[in-house]
């Protein structure tokens, strides 16, 4: 009985320790993604832009990734209140 029980309780570690590493590795992955994605800013000027009227506030720019708009916007929205949830 006590290497049975021995057996569960290894058995159970063991799939503890490999979800744990592909939660891990799913996590990496997700954040290496993070930054290389591409955002329409054409799109984000004539939807966003045009709700506060004033276009100049966040300039065009189709080098700028994800991270950069996050950022321009989420200033714009704190300093303007200009974004609105629909």
């Amino acid at each position: 009985m006590n290497k049975r029980n021995n057996s569960w309780i290894i058995g159970f570690i063991v799939i503890f320790l490999m979800g744990s590493v592909f939660n891990g590795i799913a996590i990496a992955s997700e954040k290496a993604t993070i930054g290389k994605e591409k955002i329409d800013a054409k799109h984000i000027i004539e939807t966003v832009c045009t709700k506060c009227h004033n276009i100049n506030r966040i300039i065009y720019s189709p080098d700028r990734d994800v991270r950069d708009w996050v950022q321009i916007i989420a200033f714009a929205n704190r300093k303007e209140k200009f974004i609105t949830k629909e």
